[in-house]
């Protein structure tokens, strides 16, 4: 655009030249006043060419910051639609952490009504040893009682039986089979504490149970 209006003017500078090689009127004109006429021309014409000069640079001027106006232009664009993909990203990045997030607390929330349950059927499946457990320990318990008294009077009893009825000949015999009933009643009486000790420590341990539980 620049080489086209510099093309036009310089045409234009040398018509004004040809103009001024020739007179405006059949008299000739003297040396000095054709030599004064001709600069004036001339620097007429610098001065329209400089005139002119300045609207192309302004107008070059003016393109150049159009251009750099839509390269600006293009960069926000560029940016913005970088900018709003960025964010889309990172929402959908956002999004799909809270969906694994609401699985995550469902799937906890399913394993903690498992553990209730699981919890509940084993307080269950607890209470229901323990009452069969005091059963038992109670009929052991009520057993060894009427054993123990049982073997008390009945070894009172056979002991004078015994006293009474055998010669001296059997009381050897009748020693030992004393010592051995003597035994067995020191081994009934060894289980009897046992029996005592295992149904006192099931009532405690189902009692601490309870109670934890009533704490949780």
């Amino acid at each position: 655009m620049f080489q086209l209006f510099n093309n036009l003017f310089n045409s234009e500078k040398d018509e004004m030249k040809e103009k001024l090689q020739i007179p405006d009127s059949p008299e000739l004109l003297s040396g000095e006043e054709n030599e004064m006429e001709t600069e004036n021309q001339l620097e007429k014409i610098n001065l329209q060419i400089k005139e002119r000069q300045k609207i192309i640079d302004k107008e070059m001027d003016l393109e150049t910051q159009i251009e750099l106006k839509e390269k600006n232009e293009t960069k926000l664009e560029t940016g913005k639609k970088n900018y709003q993909s960025n964010q889309k990203k990172k929402l959908d990045k956002l999004k799909y952490q809270i969906k694994i997030l609401k699985q995550q607390i469902k799937d906890y929330t399913i394993k903690e009504c498992c553990l209730k349950t699981d919890i509940h059927v084993l307080t269950k499946n607890l209470e229901y040893f323990q009452n069969f457990m005091l059963l038992s320990m109670s009929l052991a318990y009520r057993n060894l009682s009427n054993s123990k008294e049982n073997l008390k009077e009945n070894s009172k009893e056979n002991l004078k039986e015994n006293l009474k009825e055998n010669s001296k000949e059997n009381s050897k015999e009748n020693l030992k089979e004393n010592l051995k009933e003597k035994n067995n009643r020191k081994e009934d009486e060894k289980l009897f504490d046992n029996l005592t000790l295992i149904r006192n420590f099931f009532i405690e341990f189902f009692s601490n149970f309870k109670e934890r539980k009533n704490l949780n």
